[in-house]
């Protein structure tokens, strides 16, 4: 093969696999959660491709976050709880599990209606000032 032959060749694998990588990289659930949007604290991407899963999860008495990505409780820290609520209704857990069991979360979703709610409750009610009459 001539050298320009070989160059033509790798330019035509060079764009084929460049053409498929964005795809590729893109995550989606069977759900439909696209997790594209969602970025870690530092502002890395939530998901490299294969790290968020949707899962269960509930509040602990204390109002901690506690998550089940594969049946494993995880306590998720709050800087990690994602501002941006799922598109799907459900909660999705980012991050990846290591050989011996220990998780290491990237970042937590949550739908729309724990977003909004308080994961604690406040210490006393609150109290809405009346407005004044003319």
């Amino acid at each position: 093969m001539s050298p320009i032959a070989g160059r033509r060749k790798w330019l035509k694998l060079t764009v084929v696999l460049t053409g498929f990588a964005p795809a590729a990289l893109a995550h989606t659930t069977h759900t439909g959660q696209s997790y594209d949007k969602y970025k870690r604290p530092n502002g890395a991407s939530c998901c490299s491709g294969h790290d968020c899963r949707p899962t269960r999860y509930e509040y602990d008495s204390k109002g901690a976050l506690i998550m089940f990505p594969e049946g494993r409780r995880v306590v998720v820290p709050r800087h990690l709880l994602n501002r941006l609520p799922s598109d799907d209704s459900n909660a999705h857990w980012c991050g990846l599990i290591d050989s011996r069991g220990q998780p290491y979360t990237f970042c937590a979703i949550l739908p729309m209606q724990a977003v909004e709610r308080p994961a604690t409750p406040p210490a006393s009610p609150r109290r809405h000032a009346r407005a004044s009459t003319l």
